[in-house]
């Protein structure tokens, strides 16, 4: 069954849109944001040496599904995945 983390997980790009109704999506508002099911979401991998270790989510009103949000996103999870490899080669190096 699709989920939103499935689709960014298999994918390796970001989901920016709406969210499917579903068994997993549902169980996971219902966890995490008191049922609440946001009108739109955007979904950005981290990749840190290759691999997938986070998710960079934001929610948001149906108004929020525009060609701004998406880049700004993926320009704030840019700079995240930065920091994570920043940190990582200087605790390799001490």
């Amino acid at each position: 069954e699709p989920s939103v983390f499935k689709i960014v997980s298999s994918t390796i790009k970001s989901y920016h849109g709406y969210v499917v109704l579903n068994e997993i999506n549902e169980k996971f508002f219902d966890f995490w944001n008191l049922g609440q099911v946001p009108g739109n979401i955007t979904m950005c991998p981290i990749i840190v040496k290759n691999k997938i270790v986070g998710f960079l989510m934001g929610l948001g009103e149906p108004n929020a599904y525009n060609w701004v949000t998406l880049k700004k996103m993926e320009s704030v999870t840019t700079e995240t995945i930065a920091f994570f490899n920043d940190f990582f080669e200087h605790a390799k190096a001490s």
